[in-house]
């Protein structure tokens, strides 16, 4: 069986986040900031544990040449998936009663699947990584952040945050009932980075199917696909990148292997 750590995220341009947090020091918040927090839940009827929320994902650059690829978030109680239509990949978190998170990533496109156990996920009981699924962003690099501004109330009640490090400018709108990022920008000379939520969906039926659908998959165990180059599934992922035994395990859509990052969690 295959001992390496593979590390927590799969597609480069939903790392992005979540290697911001090395190396930020958590700020405190001010009490008046989060004054009435209880009493605009109590009139919030959002259920956020189940839900799917649509996403736009641009990069531009100071050429002038921009790239935009979507993202949807779907919740489904201990169940989250980070599905990328572009590249007809969906990666499934789920969180055990251990605190410990696993992926499968699968592909839509074949209905097939690579499952990987928490033992092949680097900091698997980390906090961190589940929240990083289940947000986009974790709690510490949004404390790192400087609360700005809050406006509106119960469920449409959003904070804004913002953070200056390293010559980048970081720019958080987020909503705290629904625990959603409703716009995160990154900014450097170069280049700007820009995740803006679009829409915010509640369909019980269409999210339960969205998750018993893929559970239909054939799916084959990370540590078996050295034992199975004869499938054509598998041996054409491993070409193309996608999937390789005994490497990290998770690649790029490109096919650049995604292991060794000293920013990975």
């Amino acid at each position: 069986m295959n001992t390496r750590k593979i590390p927590t995220t799969l597609i480069p341009i939903a790392t992005v986040i979540s290697t911001l947090v090395v190396g930020t020091t958590a700020l405190s918040l001010s009490f008046n900031a989060h004054a009435g927090i209880a009493t605009e839940a109590a009139n919030c009827v959002l259920d956020k544990q189940h839900l799917s929320a649509n996403y736009t994902l641009t990069r531009t650059f100071d050429i002038g040449r921009s790239q935009t690829k979507s993202l949807t978030l779907w919740r489904n109680a201990n169940e989250v998936a980070l599905q990328y239509p572009q590249e007809k990949i969906t990666e499934v978190w789920t969180r055990g009663h251990d605190g410990r998170s696993r992926p499968v990533r699968y592909f839509d496109q074949y209905q097939r699947g690579i499952e990987y156990f928490p033992d092949e996920v680097k900091n698997s009981r980390s906090e961190q990584v589940w929240q990083t699924k289940y947000q986009l962003i974790d709690d510490e690099f949004r404390s790192s952040m400087a609360l700005v501004a809050s406006t509106g109330s119960g469920c449409q009640r959003t904070e804004t945050y913002e953070l200056k490090k390293q010559g980048k400018i970081y720019r958080l709108v987020w909503q705290p009932q629904s625990q959603l990022v409703v716009e995160y920008r990154e900014k450097a000379m170069s280049q700007d980075f820009v995740i803006k939520l679009q829409e915010v969906s509640q369909e019980d039926d269409k999210i339960e199917q969205f998750f018993v659908s893929r559970q239909a998959y054939q799916t084959t165990d990370y540590a078996d696909v050295g034992d199975n180059e004869s499938d054509p599934f598998l041996r054409k992922m491993m070409n193309l990148g996608f999937v390789s035994h005994g490497a990290s395990g998770f690649y790029s859509a490109d096919g650049k292997p995604l292991g060794g990052s000293g920013h990975a969690h």
